[in-house]
């Protein structure tokens, strides 16, 4: 089928009031869900899916530049769209040529054009039946060709708007007739919305035919049956069709680069009498679907063939809130120029959370074998088909990371076998099945594991959230900043068990982090240093793992660093014991100037809702002199921590 015609400045406005909104369940009765390539649908839809075979040209091709093919009036069926739609009319003349070709009569809507053939004989004309009907004058992008055939229009300015009725399309050269058509336009047509849950990589959808490709591999299901709302799965694309043949001329008479584009404009235009709608709101403010879209989480096609939109919704990049049960509705306004006033189409769906497990059901570790075809294997709620990334990471061996995807089978089983050959054994591991994670080992290994997750929209990062830790001898998460220049390590932040956040430096730019389990060697619940906290290990090998930082949505650019963690290259608390006599004590007051201010002083009191302390204007030493605002470290190690933030700077590579 030919591209969609796009729009070049045409200032016409649609009257069409489309409000797609995301509304509490109760709010509308949920409708029922229809396989969006139905057959048996009736009316103009039925007809454009059986015509466009209908319609091939029959001439012959390749003939020399001079000759001319036969007349070949009425050589298939007419054509038959409704009011708003774009039609394709196809013609076959003679091959290379100019024709003229006419659409209309004397006696109402009449246009006159030029058609030039590329050289195959074929010509396939578009016509916008929605600028065509709102238009005394031939607006841009009116009449166009699909291919490289090209239309210039020439003459007989309608005085009368494209009307509901039966035309005359007829194609002459030097006074004899080539070609004959009619085209039938009928009354607007706004026939019904519908939802279904479709595979991750749909998303992607090239174009229609891609759709309607996967309705008929199995790649789109119904939603499924939810206690409250029809459902889809976070994670799957939410396929929302909405047939209505009379809106996509619209949608391709406006500006833009791409369909998204045009179907956003088509609700930018906010004159009072047209009263022109897109909107989604619900439960707390529900799903931003003009923001989703400038973040690439929403996309739109036509489907000039069936007479529908398709827009689709990458379920994990939803901008706004998308908890509770959503309604979409679609409603032509009294004063619109598509006509079919007052109708209304909704249909109701709602987002589940997805779900993962491993095998065996119930383990809390996914125990990995050292060979070329370790087994990953598990269940979910995905629709059957969909692809899932599964990585393993080593969180010994910072170089080790292996990936590949498993395919959710009829059951919503899985199955990723993974190249683990040259795995540590012993080893800890990171199983990334999707967004979901699971501690993996390989041999007889300690159950040191850890879950973090980011904040990550928020302009100021001050702690991460702790998902799950484990540390089976107690201790301490700990985060540094490694300072490249340097080659030292700097904590800026712990966490024990039993904390829900890691409370680290207030940090305004994305970067790196390394993670570093660490024992509780003295038990004082206090982080001291690595010298004497040691680093949990695996076959000598320290159990960390770097971490990136996203700040106001903007992820770390580069890979990681390679440094290895080193208890040496840590930033450590001096040795000397400070004595009690004032006179011989020496204190730089410009090292304890830079310390009070430091950005650990800064963050922790912006993430713990307190107000550090500072000293007095003539003292050269903290008020609080065991641990200046930075939870989960030791006093020594935390003056330590903060004499180093204004030396050392986070070394990343970008």
């Amino acid at each position: 089928m030919p591209s969609p015609p796009s729009s070049d400045g045409s200032t016409s406005r649609a009257a069409v009031a489309l409000a797609v909104l995301a509304v509490l369940a109760a709010s509308f009765p949920a409708t029922a869900v229809t396989d969006v390539e139905s057959a048996t649908t009736s009316g103009v839809t039925a007809d454009r899916k059986t015509c466009p075979q209908l319609l091939e040209p029959t001439g012959e091709k390749g003939l020399p530049e001079n000759a001319t093919s036969p007349p070949t009036p009425n050589e298939s069926a007419d054509r038959s769209v409704a009011r708003g739609d774009i039609a394709t009319v196809p013609l076959s003349v003679p091959a290379g040529v100019n024709v003229t070709v006419r659409v209309g009569s004397d006696d109402g809507y009449s246009t006159r054009l030029d058609v030039r053939d590329d050289g195959d004989g074929r010509v396939r004309l578009l016509v916008n039946t929605y600028l065509a009907g709102n238009r005394t004058t031939v607006a841009p992008g009116t009449y166009r060709t699909a291919g490289t055939d090209a239309v210039v229009v020439t003459g007989g300015t309608p005085t009368d708007p494209l009307e509901p009725g039966t035309y005359p399309v007829t194609a002459t050269r030097n006074g004899t007739v080539v070609a004959e058509r009619e085209l039938t336009v009928t009354e607007p047509s706004f026939e019904s919305i519908t939802a279904r849950r479709a595979v991750p990589r749909l998303f992607d959808a090239s174009n229609a035919s891609a759709i309607r490709a996967a309705n008929r591999s199995g790649l789109t299901a119904p939603l499924e049956p939810g206690e409250y709302d029809p459902e889809a799965v976070e994670g799957e694309t939410l396929l929302v069709r909405i047939d209505a043949p009379s809106l996509l001329g619209a949608i391709a008479a406006r500006s833009g680069n791409t369909t998204t584009d045009r179907f956003l404009a088509l609700h930018e235009e906010t004159e009072p009498e047209t009263d022109e709608t897109f909107e989604i709101s619900g439960p707390c403010g529900g799903i931003l679907f003009r923001e989703t879209a400038t973040e690439g989480g929403a996309r739109v096609l036509l489907d000039y063939r069936a007479g529908a939109a398709y827009v689709l919704l990458d379920t994990t990049t939803l901008e706004g809130t998308h908890a509770g049960g959503q309604t979409v509705y679609v409603e032509v306004s009294p004063e619109s120029r598509l006509g079919d006033a007052g109708r209304e189409l909704t249909t109701s769906f709602r987002i589940a959370t997805r779900q993962t497990a491993v095998r065996p059901s119930g383990a809390d570790t996914v125990r990995l074998t050292a060979d070329d075809r370790a087994t990953i294997s598990g269940e979910t709620n995905l629709l059957a088909d969909s692809r899932v990334p599964v990585r393993v990471e080593s969180r010994v061996d910072s170089t080790f990371e292996r990936r590949t995807t498993a395919t959710v089978t009829d059951n919503g089983t899985f199955t990723a076998t993974v190249d683990l050959a040259n795995a540590s054994v012993p080893g800890l591991f990171a199983v990334h099945v999707g967004p979901d994670q699971f501690p993996g080992e390989t041999g007889e290994s300690p159950g040191v594991y850890w879950k973090l997750s980011e904040y990550g929209h928020r302009q100021r990062v001050t702690d991460l959230n702790v998902r799950q830790l484990t540390l089976p001898e107690g201790g301490f998460l700990v985060a540094y900043e490694y300072d490249s220049s340097a080659d030292r390590f700097r904590p800026v932040g712990s966490a024990t068990p039993s904390d829900d956040d890691l409370v680290v430096d207030s940090r305004t730019e994305p970067g790196y982090l390394l993670v570093v389990a660490h024992r509780d060697a003295n038990g004082n619940r206090a982080f001291d240093g690595p010298a004497t906290d040691s680093p949990y290990r695996v076959d000598d090998r320290v159990v960390s793992d770097w971490l990136g930082v996203t700040v106001d949505g903007v992820e770390p650019t580069g890979d990681e660093p390679s440094a290895t963690f080193d208890a040496d290259r840590a930033v450590t608390p001096p040795t000397e014991t400070p004595t009690a006599d004032p006179d011989t004590t020496t204190t730089d007051p410009d090292t304890i100037g830079s310390t009070v201010g430091s950005s650990a002083t800064i963050g922790t009191a912006e993430s713990t809702g307190t107000t550090p302390t500072t000293a007095d204007a003539g003292s050269t030493t903290p008020s609080d002199a065991t641990g200046v605002g930075t939870p989960g470290f030791g006093p020594v190690v935390a003056a330590a921590a903060l004499l180093g933030a204004t030396a050392l700077r986070l070394g990343t590579r970008r």
